[in-house]
């Protein structure tokens, strides 16, 4: 789906897109290294944080998890408000390795012991679990993909500050991330 954070930001504060899958390694590895600084930075207000995710390692490893993730995610949101908390839960039972063919995702971990993790309960939980059970974000998943291939999105995680792409190694600290957020 896609998510921004937050829904008014300050004036003049940039728009940073990011776009990720989440059966993609190196998704993780940004969003546990620089996912705390944009949602620090969105809450703030200084950015204007808009997050889509991307389904097409499901293609690459021929398995279903990068979507079900997704709407997982997606269901987490409407059903609790809890998207980047949910994103960091996904990433953090990610496969070590990526084994085309593999489940990926347990629908278990996806449809009841992550969102209770969360604090998802009750009605939020039983609507939650409808959402998940239908897959009713699909559609919009696809919307999402075809927008992001359209705005030149060919890999994840990509990061675009007022839609130009950063440059990033990697290897940047916290300090030196936000900096590129903020300055370009």
């Amino acid at each position: 789906g896609v998510k921004v954070f937050p829904a008014a930001a300050k004036a003049g504060a940039p728009t940073i897109d990011v776009y990720l899958d989440f059966q993609c390694p190196n998704c993780k590895s940004a969003e546990e290294a620089y996912g705390p600084t944009m949602v620090a930075l969105a809450k703030s207000g200084d950015i204007k944080l808009v997050q889509h995710t991307l389904t097409f390692m499901d293609d690459n490893l021929a398995n279903t998890a990068s979507t079900r993730a997704a709407v997982a995610v997606t269901c987490a949101d409407t059903f609790g408000d809890k998207y980047s908390e949910m994103t960091t839960a996904v990433y953090a039972i990610q496969a070590v390795k990526e084994v085309k063919g593999a489940i990926g995702y347990e629908d278990k971990s996806l449809r009841e012991a992550l969102p209770a993790q969360l604090g998802i309960a009750g009605d939020q939980l039983t609507s939650y679990q409808k959402c998940y059970d239908s897959q009713a974000p699909k559609g919009f998943l696809k919307d999402v993909a075809s927008k992001s291939y359209a705005a030149g999105v060919t890999g994840t995680p990509t990061f675009k500050r007022n839609g130009t792409t950063l440059t990033l190694t990697g290897k940047e600290t916290a300090d030196e991330f936000k900096a590129k957020l903020l300055n370009g």
